[in-house]
């Protein structure tokens, strides 16, 4: 699986890594291989044509200026393997953003997840993937719903990432945007 997204800038990653580890030592999550660096995905496929989809990156990357989102507490994808995550916002430079994104990618993709197309994608940063169970996850909705979850979180680079199986996942490059 490959992953065009972008990492947080230090402050945000500080508190998400926080966030991340009070969900282990209260409910007894395990740091799970898929969600080991704190991020946004724009784009999500099975594989890149990995030269064309970097040469595409840098060039977005040196186009595109830092801007910032905000996050409003917490959500959850239902289903067999929830999703815990952070609600991002969404405002028009993040759309317009992601649409850029998808469309620079979309033709390098091969098996891209339509959960993230333009009119599905559901901006988040993900706190738990794979931990959540129905004896823990009122611990998890507990420890977070009276804590203050609003971040301002700099966007600051686009970056192309990638996982196999239950490896760790392995970023490939970052590309920071022009200043």
């Amino acid at each position: 699986m490959f992953a065009i997204l972008s990492l947080l800038d230090t402050e945000s990653e500080v508190r998400v890594f926080d966030l991340w580890r009070t969900l282990e030592s209260t409910c007894g999550f395990e740091r799970n291989h898929v969600t080991t660096i704190p991020h946004i995905s724009w784009q999500v496929a099975e594989s890149y044509n990995v030269d064309e989809v970097k040469r595409v990156l840098e060039r977005l990357a040196k186009a595109s200026k830092p801007f910032t989102i905000q996050t409003a507490g917490i959500g959850m994808f239902t289903g067999n393997t929830p999703v815990l995550y952070l609600d991002v916002v969404m405002n028009e430079k993040l759309d317009q953003f992601h649409r850029y994104v998808w469309q620079a990618g979309v033709p390098f993709a091969h098996g891209i997840s339509e959960l993230y197309q333009p009119d599905a994608w559901v901006p988040h940063i993900t706190l738990s993937y794979g931990e959540i169970t129905p004896g823990n996850i009122g611990c998890a909705l507990e420890g977070l719903a009276f804590q203050s979850l609003r971040m301002s979180i700099q966007i600051q680079n686009v970056a192309l990432a990638s996982q196999e199986d239950d490896l760790t996942g392995k970023i490939h490059q970052v590309y920071p945007f022009s200043v």
